[in-house]
Parts: structure tokens; C-alpha cells; sequence
């Protein structure tokens, strides 16, 4: 199997809570969970996407890969979708 390497810099696109996530520290910076600032103990679960399915979900700006992060705030809040599991 070929793997395609990331482009130098790049970084995958953070999701919080189904809100994008477009804070930087300074321009060009990394995205880091840092700069989210969610706690461990609020996190319900982190999808990792790549490929394809960034793609297909996130358009252009998942190319790099896609980082979903849900709380457990808005995990009881939406409802569950059935068709991902």
C-alpha cells in the first residue's frame, strides 16, 4: 500500500462540538486540543477522520484531515445517528 505524506505544515481541521474551530495563536500556527481548551473530564468522544471521509464530510478544508472532538454536554444533547455505527 502507498501512503500519501501531509503537506509540510500541514494541519488537520478541529471540530468542537460541530462548531469548526479557527482560533490560532498567531497567524499560520498550529491548531492544537490546547487552543480548544476542553477538559478531559467534558470530552464524550474523538473521531479521527482522514482522507475520503474529511472530504466528503468537511469539503476542501478536511483535506488535511479532520479532528472531531464532542462533549458530553453536546453528546446527551444530539440525538444519535443510527447510520455511523
Amino acid at each position: 500500500a502507498t501512503f500519501a505524506r501531509p503537506a509540510v505544515g500541514a494541519q488537520p481541521l478541529y471540530v468542537l462540538d460541530g462548531q469548526v474551530v479557527t482560533t490560532r495563536p498567531r497567524p499560520g500556527a498550529p491548531v492544537s486540543v490546547a487552543d480548544i481548551e476542553p477538559s478531559p473530564d467534558v470530552i464524550a468522544t474523538v473521531t479521527v477522520l482522514k482522507g475520503d471521509a474529511a472530504t466528503r464530510k468537511y469539503g476542501p478544508r478536511g483535506r488535511d484531515g479532520v479532528i472531531e472532538i464532542t462533549t458530553k454536554a453536546a453528546a446527551v444533547a444530539a440525538p444519535v445517528d443510527s447510520t455511523t455505527r
